[in-house]
Formats: structure tokens, sequence, C-alpha cells
């Protein structure tokens, strides 16, 4: 992703990229990272993004587990 976010899927995982988009330097905060989690689970670390706009960042799911580390956000179902 261009504001070097790391994504990894575990396997027979659905998700979805609603929206993104990365402004960096004078735009930041119109900087938009939405993703949805429909079944599975993955790994997230976050990249520039989770720092210059973190309201501008989500992960929908259902129902899910979620744990987190500083920036780091793990989804198990």
């Amino acid at each position: 992703m261009g504001d070097d976010a790391l994504i990894t899927v575990r396997p027979n995982t659905e998700f979805r990229l609603e929206s993104y988009r990365y402004a960096p330097k004078a735009a930041a905060s119109s900087s938009q990272s939405v993703l949805a989690v429909m079944k599975g689970g993955l790994r997230i670390v976050t990249g520039l993004m989770g720092k210059v706009n973190r309201e501008g960042y989500a992960v929908n799911t259902p129902t899910a587990t979620i744990g987190s580390a500083a920036p780091i956000m793990r989804r198990y179902s």
C-alpha cells in the first residue's frame, strides 16, 4: 500500500478494501483506509496512515476479537 501498511490474510478469509486514500504531507487529514472483514483472520501493520490520521482508519467486522499491540491489529474468528 502507498503508506507502507502490510496486510497478511489467513486462508479462507473474506475481506474487502472499502476505501483507501493516502494523501501524504499537506493533505494528511484527508487520508482514509477502511477495511471490511466478513470472515477469517488477518494481521494488519498500519503504515503512515495510522500515524497521520487515526480517525480515518477503520476495520469493520460483523463480530470480532481484536488484539492490539501498538499499531498492530490481529483478528481471529
